[in-house]
């Protein structure tokens, strides 16, 4: 036996207090009593008093009470088995790696871009098995196939360029590592959707398409970058170079990656705005889904209506129990209608209250402001109905109120399947709220940027399907702000880590810091850290059980003065900040500053469990490696 709310058990606590109570009460009537009332008057008042009757509806009431809350603790025991079939597609997703993906043509580089567009298609997709390929001068198979979508996500986040040792751009091996991880049996509801600027330096991509079509494996691909191009920025800052000195251009290719997916029966898109989107509808949900194995889902059975039937037969029973003797005779019958004692209709209610408790729907709990028992709720009809998009939705509304927003944001992206255009808009909408506050929780800049650019994306798509939505249009703006300051920020810290870098070695030069001067006359490297967003409204369309409700009443967030439902509101100059720390004085020629250590450690943070996982010996030389 287990029990689903076992913290009820602690209202137990009552049954003693409740004794002790009585105990004190009987005390306090006798000492009246004795006060009142003559020693030789006093048995002839009570004599009609029985004790033992007394106790034993009290003892009935105390344990009503028990059985109340044990029912309230949920006892469960025995399972239901619920047989589900997968349905679904088998997806791979190859994300070219190498070194032109470093260009920042698109804000803030392709390979960023590149893996958001790849955490995007994996969101949209919650049934589809998907696996991941990385691929440069050659291809590895960093995830196989699964529908298990955190190891995705976080298998995904450690891609940069050197998850794959060996440089250059090979389409043709990161196909044939497609073909190796479907297997050679021909099916119709396999795809590979290889993201990449398109600069094949080596390999033939286009005869290995036409190898992949043969066994029924279309090929979509999406193109990262601009044709104009951009250099290649490297880590250290500097633009990458030829052998002959000259500058790198790197330049997107669509001609080349055309031809590769319209060999497979698959599209090329750009990424933009539109080009995920473009590519889920148009593309990945238009392939045959092919019927998975049948799993069967243990769902505990619920057996509160045991105790519950049996505190209320204990209450009914000591409603017919009499505090008095029986009579004697006719005439020592009291005359009158007996009443119930007051804690009968008492408890009475409790029962009822219990009942309606326990028969409230999730989406009555939301709107009764429950969250956490609303958002449980949510969860256990999920297990049921977890491909429900309306579903979905008051489930995420309900986890991002009570702060679960990686729950919340993988019950909107499931919403966002919805055939109601309007549905949809709303669960993008609250999408980008939540990513909104999962990066300001973030502590790494990285981290926090690449939210911030999730949610830039989120927002962009609430107001395609609605461009009348003010909230999405001055949040949109808002955000936008915040990754401007976010990446000045982040490159105040790599100046900063430069900087720290190179002083130790100088000879001769005063300790003043280059910065920007504090107020005591000293210069300071401490970045001035974004302003954080008020509360973000995460409702467009209340949690509701029947579609056309979602565009109805709206649940009201909390709000502060000065707020309005669905603004973000930026801190301005005259708003709280932290003063810069003062200077400790001049610093001794080659020796950093106190103030210079800290910015440098400063700088340092989020670096000191960055691993290279990966390592392989290069077997040829390599030419050209971007």
């Amino acid at each position: 036996m287990t029990f689903a709310e076992p913290l009820w058990f602690t209202a137990l606590l009552l049954v003693p207090v409740l004794y002790l109570c009585m105990l004190r009460g009987d005390a306090v009537v006798r000492r009246r009593l004795e006060r009142l009332v003559a020693p030789r008057l006093r048995n002839r008042l009570v004599e009609d008093v029985s004790a033992t009757r007394r106790w034993l509806k009290r003892i009935l009431l105390l344990l009503s009470l028990a059985a109340v809350v044990i029912a309230l603790a949920r006892p469960q025991w025995g399972y239901t088995e619920r047989p589900v079939t997968r349905q679904g597609r088998d997806i791979l997703i190859a994300v070219d790696c190498s070194r032109s993906m470093l260009s920042a043509d698109i804000s803030p580089d392709r390979l960023t871009r590149a893996k958001l567009a790849a955490e995007d298609i994996i969101r949209s997709s919650p049934t589809d098995r998907i696996g991941l390929i990385a691929f440069a001068g050659e291809a590895q198979l960093e995830a196989p196939l699964t529908t298990d979508q955190t190891t995705l996500r976080s298998t995904l986040a450690r891609f940069d360029t050197n998850t794959v040792e060996r440089g250059g751009t090979d389409f043709e091996s990161a196909i044939r590592a497609c073909m190796q991880a479907f297997g050679k049996t021909e099916h119709g509801y396999r795809a590979l959707v290889l993201i990449t600027d398109g600069e094949e330096l080596e390999g033939d991509g286009l005869l290995a398409a036409r190898e992949a079509a043969k066994l029924g494996i279309r090929i979509f691909t999406v193109g990262v970058g601009t044709p104009e191009g951009a250099n290649i920025i490297l880590p250290s800052g500097l633009p990458l170079r030829d052998r002959n000195g000259r500058v790198v251009l790197s330049r997107l290719d669509e001609e080349g990656l055309r031809a590769i997916a319209e060999a497979t029966g698959g599209f090329y898109t750009r990424l933009g705005s539109n080009g995920v989107r473009h590519l889920v509808n148009d593309g990945l949900a238009r392939i045959t889904q092919h019927r998975g194995d049948e799993r069967a889902f243990r769902v505990p059975v619920e057996h509160f209506q045991i105790p519950l039937a049996l505190g209320l037969a204990l209450l009914f029973a000591s409603t017919l129990i009499s505090n008095r003797r029986p009579a004697r005779s006719p005439a020592m019958v009291p005359l009158g209608r007996r009443k119930l004692p007051v804690a009968a209709p008492a408890l009475a209610l409790l029962m009822a209250t219990l009942l309606v408790v326990m028969a409230s729907t999730p989406l009555e709990l939301y709107q009764h402001g429950d969250y956490q028992r609303a958002f449980e709720a949510f969860q256990d009809e999920l297990q049921r109905r977890p491909d429900d998009p309306l579903l979905n939705y008051n489930a995420g509304d309900a986890g991002y109120r009570v702060g679960k927003y990686e729950q919340a944001f993988e019950s909107y992206a499931k919403a966002m399947n919805s055939s109601d255009p309007t549905l949809r808009q709303h669960a993008y909408y609250n999408a980008g709220n939540t990513l909104f506050k999962q990066g300001d929780a973030q502590d790494d800049l990285e981290g926090k940027l690449t939210r911030y650019y999730d949610a830039q994306y989120q927002y962009e798509q609430a107001l395609e399907l609605d461009p009348s939505d003010a909230a999405a249009r001055k949040n949109l703006e808002i955000l936008k702000r915040r990754i401007k300051e976010t990446e000045e920020q982040k490159k105040r810290q790599e100046q900063a880590r430069k900087n720290g870098a190179q002083r130790p070695g100088r000879k001769g030069q005063s300790g003043r810091q280059r910065g920007r001067p504090n107020a005591n006359g000293g210069d300071s490297l401490e970045p001035s850290s974004p302003s954080s967003p008020d509360d973000l409204d995460t409702d467009q369309g209340a949690g509701t059980d029947d579609p056309a409700d979602a565009q109805g009443d709206k649940p009201e967030p909390d709000t502060t003065p000065a707020e309005k439902n669905g603004d973000v509101r930026e801190r301005g100059q005259g708003d709280d900040q932290t003063p810069p720390a003062p200077s400790l004085g001049e610093d001794k020629p080659g020796r950093m500053s106190a103030d210079e250590a800290r910015g440098l450690l400063d700088s340092l943070r989020g670096d000191e469990d960055r691993v290279d996982l990966n390592h392989h010996k290069r077997d040829r030389a390599v030419t050209k490696d971007w």
